[in-house]
């Protein structure tokens, strides 16, 4: 059983070193968990050898097996409901900037490095995809200090996201009279932003706010 023991830390404790300043959820868990699965396959076969304990083990574990799979099973039914529902209204986000837009129309995104940082990517292909055709996306970065993210790790994030975008990094005073629809990705500090800065601007130019789940839009 020892050996069996060290082989599975041997698995968890890179992950845990691996992802201890970024947390360890989601995808990140498979190693782990496959580990885990490979201690409680060998512990069943350990536990088949010996017959006076045998049979109570085996009820035993049958239930602690069932028990320990309550509460993820609920985990997961309510976060494959989230996942479904951010799948629609993004969706209905794009066919809605589609709908308000023309191909030569200028799309305005605000973004944040880190917590967006593969939205970002993903709404800038699906806007210059043959689907939408929205190539003029504009992006705008603004970093919200979070504890957990090194500052470095902010900053590499920002660069690496204004080197796709290019040329089509925003610039107020020269891009502002383009915009035709604000994308505001779901973080609220990131609207909040935009109203302290800019509210005038939007009632001006008659921005009018749409929201599909935690998604915001400005479009006239």
């Amino acid at each position: 059983l020892i050996p069996i023991f060290l082989f599975v830390l041997l698995i968890l404790m890179p992950q845990f070193v691996l992802y201890s300043r970024t947390d360890l959820y989601e995808r990140y868990l498979i190693p782990a968990t496959v580990s885990l699965g490979f201690f409680a396959v060998c512990l069943i076969k350990i536990i088949r050898l010996q017959d006076f304990i045998k049979k109570y083990l085996k009820v035993l574990f049958c239930l602690l097996g069932l028990v320990g799979l309550y509460f993820p099973m609920g985990k997961a039914y309510f976060k494959g409901m989230d996942f479904a529902a951010e799948g629609k209204n993004t969706k209905a986000l794009l066919q809605f900037v589609k709908s308000t837009t023309t191909a030569q129309s200028s799309i305005l995104l605000l973004s944040e490095p880190v917590q967006f940082n593969e939205w970002t990517h993903s709404f800038y292909r699906f806007m210059n995809s043959s689907i939408y055709q929205r190539p003029n996306v504009l992006l705008h970065l603004a970093i919200i200090p979070q504890p957990e993210v090194p500052q470095e790790v902010a900053l590499g994030n920002k660069t690496n996201l204004e080197n796709l975008f290019k040329s089509q990094v925003f610039d107020f005073e020269k891009d502002k009279d383009k915009i035709r629809c604000i994308v505001v990705l779901p973080m609220k500090e990131l609207e909040h932003k935009l109203l302290k800065e800019k509210a005038d601007w939007l009632k001006e130019q008659g921005f009018e706010r749409a929201t599909f789940g935690s998604f915001v839009v400005y479009a006239k």
